[in-house]
Formats: C-alpha cells, sequence, structure tokens
C-alpha cells in the first residue's frame, strides 16, 4: 500500500467510526477509487432518509432534540475523515478539507438551516470541534488505526463487519483502560 491508501484509508476509517459511534447505519466502506473520489463510506438507504426528512422539514415538525441529534451526528461523521487524516498526516484539519466533498455535504446539507451566515459557520466549527474531539480521544485512534489496517488488507468492508471490527477493538481498548 502507498502513502496515499493509507491516507484514504485512515480518513474513512474516521468517517465508518464516528457512523458507528453514533448509530448511524452504513452499508459498506471502501478504498477502491471511482469515477467521484478515493474512497467512500456508504451510510445506509434509511439513515440518508432520515437525514433528507431533517433537511426537508421546513415546518420544522420533528422534535427538535431528535432534530438537533440527528442532524449533529451526521454533520460531525462527514468531518471525522478529514480529521483522523489530519491526525495520521499531521497537517491542519482545515487543509485536509480542501477538496473533499465532506465540506461540501456538510454545506449543502445544512445550507438553509440557518438564515444567518455567521449563525452557520459558527455551526460548522462546532461541529469539526467535536469531531477533532473524536479523533483525539485516546480510546478512539486505536480503533479507527485499527479499521484503517483492515480497509487496506480487504479494500472494502461491510457494515456489519465493521460494526463487529469496532465493537471488539473498543471492548479491548476499554480493558487496557
Amino acid at each position: 500500500m502507498t502513502t496515499i491508501d493509507r491516507t484514504v484509508a485512515v480518513h474513512e476509517a474516521g468517517h465508518a467510526f464516528a457512523h458507528h459511534q453514533f448509530g448511524v447505519p452504513f452499508t459498506a466502506v471502501s478504498i477502491v477509487p471511482d469515477d467521484e473520489s478515493y474512497g467512500r463510506c456508504s451510510t445506509a438507504p434509511e439513515a440518508i432518509d432520515q437525514l433528507t426528512g431533517i433537511v426537508e422539514d421546513t415546518e420544522r415538525e420533528t422534535d427538535p432534540a431528535d432534530y438537533d441529534r440527528i442532524m449533529d451526528t451526521h454533520i460531525i461523521a462527514w468531518y471525522v475523515g478529514p480529521a483522523a487524516k489530519s491526525k495520521y498526516t499531521g497537517r491542519p484539519f482545515l487543509e485536509c478539507l480542501e477538496g473533499q466533498g465532506d465540506d461540501e455535504l456538510s454545506w449543502d446539507n445544512i445550507f438553509g438551516l440557518f438564515a444567518d451566515v455567521s449563525e452557520r459557520e459558527a455551526y460548522i466549527r462546532a461541529m469539526q470541534r467535536q469531531a477533532l474531539l473524536q479523533v483525539a480521544e485516546p480510546a478512539h485512534w486505536p480503533s479507527i488505526s485499527a479499521f484503517a489496517d483492515a480497509l487496506e488488507r480487504d479494500c472494502e468492508i461491510g457494515g456489519a463487519t465493521a460494526t463487529t471490527i469496532f465493537r471488539t477493538d473498543l471492548s479491548v481498548a476499554r480493558d487496557r483502560t
């Protein structure tokens, strides 16, 4: 594997880890490049439908607590990939966002939620900080790194297998502390 492959594996492992931590279902994680990206963590259709429902809920019929939780977990999960890449490469987080679809996804999904630009920017910064904290948590990095190892070896991992890997690795990490 090349350094680029390892960086992509760490990036996608970060997304998968956050999905697992927040209970956002995903179907697969891959570092097989295609026309759109070097890798992907494929969010399950039901999670995408849930997020779409939140974004399109202009009448705000969704319970505000559910609305915030769902929105926050998706946005943080998008940012944990670049946060993991930043930790692995030592490059600044914002530099790791350049040219990434993660930032575009976040902006696209929250653009209409905040009328005030400064509120929107403050929200994005808060979600980025939360993503960085997920990666900085000492018990989390070994799981992200171990999952990146598995991705490098297998190139694609299904959602159920990913969940098993994270559960196993996190329980080992808890036992060490």
